[in-house]
């Protein structure tokens, strides 16, 4: 009596206890024929190693005769194959080193780890000490790539005894750390689809308030049947996912940008100031951007002619900010990367100087090189000119006439052969022209220590804070006597016009601050959320 039919792996050492009544002889027969079980009394054992599916058959018979059988089926269970997961992620602001993560599975444990490196079609092996008896492990790797391509993956074996281990190879990691070059390469081209989708996602925006201005006036109007409302909420919730789309792939984007210059290692105050741009960018839809548009999805269910008209207010107003946030944080990228490229320039000024007082060959050879190599410079340094009249609000860039043409005449002096001067005091003086061009290239850019630009922002701020402070004081005391009046009241009329004025000002200080968020980014996100504020409060 009891359960006969069984599941079990291959190789299993199956027990047989059997109980019996009035039985005095037990047989199990299968297709290796019958064999006799040793019993004591109605209580039977046996044992056996199965390897493959058995169906067997135990027979009862007494010593009256009697005889009753039963049959049962035992079933091999396919042993599957183990699995090996991993995950990888590097540290870019310690190392180069990338870390694995893994988990390997198996339904009976495993017999064994590897790492296994594939390097130009050769794979080099190493174990990893793991626990066999266990069924389930995570392990972790540290990987330390090199400038050659290479192939890493990982191989996990369990311990079927019976078929002998299965291996499953993990997914391969192709892993090689990139050249400076190769780097730079990478990061044009995320400067390019970032420049790209701020564009897209101002356009977006422009279409965006277009389609609400038409919408409210035709709620004005009145003539709008419900399906033809239901269908432009459509219209403007689809803008706004384009919208959506723009911005989460403009911070997808610059997140990996700026990872990648930490890697590059400009300077500290390059590196902080990318920083603070990616962190504008990550911002640029803010909290009550985020819930304006959640309401406007919610009135694509359930329209109400007067939400609908505060609502659309709300956005115009918003998308607005949004539309100027987004234009200063183009504009400061723009500028970042003018900077960079600016400051890579006056570096090359400085390598073509240490390479002209090395310079050993021909006076006639040195001073064509020179030449040479100073107008590829130059062709490159009047593009960032004009790129920079092409801004919003340009940084200002000086076209260094002077020292440029300081630097044209000492190579032409090199040129010479009838100078009384040696070619290598030539070279020398050609040297030390270079190296004040780029030292006024620098001290342009506010690089050489004395922050100089710095230094005229911060005076203008203070120029700016006190305007501020001074429009705040006459608000206050406007304000305070508005509330003692009514509209009946004759001064009430005086008051309207101190209100306008007012306004009129704080267009001034308002320009101003906008002026300084297209300069510096630490300040652009502060002018865009309170700008947006006391001007929304003063309508």
């Amino acid at each position: 009596e009891g359960e006969g039919n069984a599941e079990v792996p291959a190789g299993s050492n199956i027990i047989w206890t059997i109980r019996t009544v009035n039985t005095d002889q037990l047989l199990l027969a299968d297709d290796s024929g019958s064999k006799k079980l040793v019993g004591k009394g109605n209580s039977w054992n046996y044992q056996k190693t199965i390897s493959n599916n058995l169906d067997y058959e135990l027979i009862c018979k007494n010593n009256n005769g009697l005889l009753t059988n039963y049959d049962y089926k035992i079933s091999i269970v396919k042993d599957l194959y183990p699995t090996v997961d991993i995950s990888d992620s590097r540290d870019s602001t310690t190392s180069d080193d990338v870390y694995v993560q893994g988990v390997i599975q198996d339904d009976y444990g495993f017999s064994k780890l590897e790492i296994i490196e594939s390097r130009d079609g050769r794979e080099t092996i190493k174990e990893i000490p793991i626990k066999a008896k266990g069924i389930y492990e995570q392990f972790y790797y540290t990987l330390v790539p090199d400038s050659t391509s290479v192939f890493y993956f990982f191989r996990i074996y369990d311990n079927d005894r019976i078929g002998g281990p299965k291996y499953t190879d993990s997914r391969k990691l192709s892993l090689r750390t990139v050249t400076k070059k190769e780097l730079e390469n990478i990061n044009n081209q995320l400067a390019d689809s970032i420049n790209s989708k701020l564009s897209s996602g101002m356009n977006a925006i422009d279409q965006m308030e277009k389609k609400i201005s038409e919408f409210k006036m035709d709620q004005l109007v009145g003539d709008l049947k419900p399906w033809e409302i239901q269908e432009k909420v459509k219209e403007l919730n689809l803008l706004k996912k384009q919208v959506v789309d723009f911005l989460n792939n403009v911070s997808k984007t610059n997140k990996e940008f700026t990872e990648n210059e930490k890697l590059l290692k400009y300077n500290e105050e390059l590196t902080e100031k990318a920083k603070q741009i990616k962190d504008l960018m990550e911002g640029l839809l803010d909290d009550e951007m985020k819930e304006l548009l959640k309401q406007f999805e919610e009135m694509a269910k359930e329209f109400n002619a007067q939400k609908a008209e505060d609502l659309t207010e709300k956005m115009e107003l918003n998308l607005e900010k949004l539309k100027e946030q987004m234009e200063m944080s183009l504009e400061l990228f723009k500028k970042y990367g003018m900077e960079k490229d600016l400051l890579q320039q006056a570096d090359k000024l400085n390598n073509m100087a240490d390479s002209l007082q090395k310079d050993q060959t021909k006076q006639e050879d040195s001073a064509g090189n020179f030449k040479d190599e100073f107008k590829k410079w130059e062709q490159e340094f009047e593009k960032k000119l004009a790129e920079d009249k092409e801004l919003k609000k340009p940084m200002g860039l000086e076209d260094m006439k002077k020292e440029r043409d300081d630097v044209r005449d000492a190579a032409d002096d090199l040129a010479k052969k009838d100078s009384g001067s040696k070619p290598a005091e030539k070279r020398s003086k050609a040297a030390k022209s270079l190296k004040d061009l780029a030292k006024k290239m620098k001290s342009m850019l506010g690089q050489t220590g004395g922050g100089d630009g710095q230094n005229v922002d911060l005076e203008e701020l203070r120029q700016i804070r006190n305007s501020l402070n001074d429009f705040s004081q006459k608000q206050e005391d406007l304000n305070k006597r508005i509330d003692k009046m009514n509209v009946i009241n004759p001064t009430f009329s005086a008051v309207v016009k101190e209100q306008k004025e007012l306004e009129e000002k704080f267009i001034g200080i308002r320009d101003s601050l906008k002026s300084m968020g297209f300069k510096q980014p630490v300040i652009t996100k502060i002018v865009g959320t309170e700008l947006f504020h006391v001007e929304t409060s003063m309508r």
